[in-house]
């Protein structure tokens, strides 16, 4: 168990209320449309294929980007699965982050959302090329690794979140 400085150390402070562009998918339509175990595996790996060419980029302004990636279920029967990200961000990284992810079955729309509205919690964090994978396993926090799940190689590291205004801080 990590002692609470170092945790505080690896902790991003989000904000609880965030404009977002949010891409909207079928859960049942992907769960009937591929072999996994989970409805989010694909979604998460053509997130993943878009994060690697984002990072790859030769243009400096896209490579070194830095945003939150949220997900969850919600919809009035929680039918929906959503990847959103900050909607003050370049159209180039939209159109890459859309491009990959209109590729899974079950895609539906995109469109624009304010959380808390839209139930997604952060996942992610792209921070120039890095990403951040936000976990609760304090086993795990600020260590790094490779991506293998997803097959990409991007170099990950492990934080944790809270809310911003849930402790009166500002967003870090």
């Amino acid at each position: 168990m990590k002692s609470n400085d170092s945790l505080y150390k690896f902790t991003d402070f989000i904000s609880d209320y965030q404009d977002i562009l949010i891409c909207e998918f079928n859960s049942s339509i992907i769960q009937k449309s591929y072999n996994e175990q989970t409805y989010s595996f694909p979604v998460k790996a053509q997130l993943f294929n878009a994060l690697k060419i984002i990072a790859d980029s030769k243009n400096k302004s896209i490579r070194e980007k830095k945003f939150t990636i949220f997900m969850g279920d919600f919809g009035s029967a929680f039918e929906l699965f959503g990847i959103g990200i900050k909607s003050k961000i370049t159209t180039k990284i939209t159109d890459i982050i859309s491009s990959c992810l209109n590729e899974v079955k079950g895609y539906e729309t995109m469109e624009y959302g304010r959380i808390p509205f839209v139930p997604l919690i952060p996942c992610y964090r792209f921070e120039s090329g890095i990403i951040v994978e936000y976990t609760s396993n304090t086993e795990i926090i600020g260590k790094m690794g490779m991506d293998e799940e997803f097959g990409t190689g991007l170099e990950i590291i492990y934080r944790m979140w809270e809310s911003a205004e849930g402790l009166g801080m500002k967003e870090k």
